[in-house]
């Protein structure tokens, strides 16, 4: 990966402050040729990862984006926890795993 950018998001006192980080390898063309590629890219923000590939068109006129993505598996009840107590259900296994892959 060519670029990584790292940061917090802070909602101010009393919150979490939630990581972010972002690594990609962008094309260079952008100026010349109005279009833009991440031919790879990894974004982490809290406990969630997702992965995957971007080309974008018309990026002044009219911007238009195709790719892939995937989030790798996480826990909606770990994640909902970063601010609050996790929500109570009747199923202890609900929102227990969620992730999503490229068809």
């Amino acid at each position: 990966m060519d670029v990584s950018l790292t940061c917090k998001i802070d909602q101010g006192a009393g919150t979490v402050a939630v990581p972010v980080k972002l690594d990609f390898c962008p094309d260079r063309s952008i100026p010349s040729s109005k279009t833009c590629q991440a031919p790879k890219f990894a974004l982490e923000l809290a406990l969630a990862r997702i992965t995957g590939d971007l080309t974008g068109g018309k990026i002044v006129a009219a911007p238009a984006f195709a790719g892939h993505i995937a989030l790798q598996e996480i826990s909606p009840r770990d994640l909902s926890t970063i601010e609050h107590e996790a929500q109570k259900t009747r199923d202890p296994q609900a929102l227990k795993l969620l992730a999503l892959e490229p068809c």
